[in-house]
C-alpha cells in the first residue's frame, strides 16, 4: 500500500486500513468489530478493503487465531451497543436475518426501522431494538419510541423486544431472550427473505 499515512490537521495519522489492522493486535474482539464496524457505517471504509486489512494483518503473529473476527462485521450497526447485541447473537447461532429492517406506508415512505430482525415467515417479523442513552433517554425520544413500537405491535402479526446497555452486560440474557421467542415462532435459519421496506401502515394518529 503507497503511503500508510494521511496528514490531517498538521499530523500525520494512520490511513483507515492501516488503522483497522493494527488494531487487530491491540484490541479485544468485540472492541475491533464495533470499529469495525463504525469504520464501514462511517464511510471511512467500504466492505472490499476489508480485504486489504486482512493482508496488512496476514504477518502479525496474532493473525491465525483472529482472523474470524472478520465475519461478523457489518456496518449497517449504527452503534457499538448494536455491534455487542449482533456478535451476541452471532456467537450464539442466532444471527440476525436483517439489519436496519424498515417499514413503509402505503405510499412507500418510511416511517419505522428495526436495528435487528429475525423473519418469522407470512409477512412477520421479530424486532429487536437495542437502545442507548444518548438517543433514547429523552422523554420526546421515549414517547417516539413507544408510539413506533405501539403502531408495529398492534396488529399481533410482529413481536418486539427492547434491551438496554445493562442487558447486554449480563451475559448470554440477550441472546437467550429472542431464542425463546425463536424457538417458540418455530423461526429457522436461511429462510427467504422478503426485500425492500416491509409495507406496514401507522394508523392516522401514530406520531412518528
Amino acid at each position: 500500500m503507497r503511503g500508510r499515512t494521511v496528514r490531517i490537521r498538521g499530523r500525520h495519522v494512520a490511513k483507515p486500513v492501516v488503522a483497522l489492522s493494527q488494531a487487530l493486535a491491540g484490541l479485544d474482539r468485540s472492541s475491533w468489530v464495533r470499529c469495525a464496524d463504525n469504520m464501514l457505517n462511517r464511510k471511512l471504509l467500504v466492505p472490499a478493503d476489508l480485504d486489504a486489512v486482512r493482508e496488512l494483518s496476514r504477518r502479525q503473529p496474532e493473525f491465525p487465531a483472529r482472523q474470524q473476527w472478520f465475519e461478523p462485521v457489518d456496518g449497517r450497526s449504527e452503534s457499538p451497543l448494536e455491534s455487542d447485541g449482533r456478535l451476541q447473537c452471532h456467537d450464539a447461532g442466532i444471527a440476525p436475518d436483517d439489519l436496519q429492517r424498515e417499514f413503509a406506508d402505503e405510499r412507500g415512505r418510511v416511517w419505522a426501522r428495526a436495528d435487528m430482525a429475525w423473519y418469522l415467515g407470512d409477512g412477520r417479523w421479530l424486532l429487536v431494538e437495542i437502545d442507548g442513552n444518548e438517543y433514547h433517554s429523552s422523554d420526546d425520544q421515549l414517547t417516539r419510541d413507544a408510539t413506533r413500537q405501539n403502531a408495529l405491535v398492534r396488529d399481533g402479526r410482529h413481536i418486539m423486544l427492547r434491551f438496554r446497555s445493562a442487558h447486554l452486560n449480563q451475559p448470554g440474557y440477550v441472546p437467550g431472550e429472542i431464542a425463546a421467542v425463536l424457538r417458540r415462532e418455530r423461526w429457522r435459519p436461511g429462510r427467504p427473505v422478503p426485500s425492500g421496506a416491509q409495507q406496514t401502515s401507522p394508523t392516522a394518529r401514530t406520531a412518528i
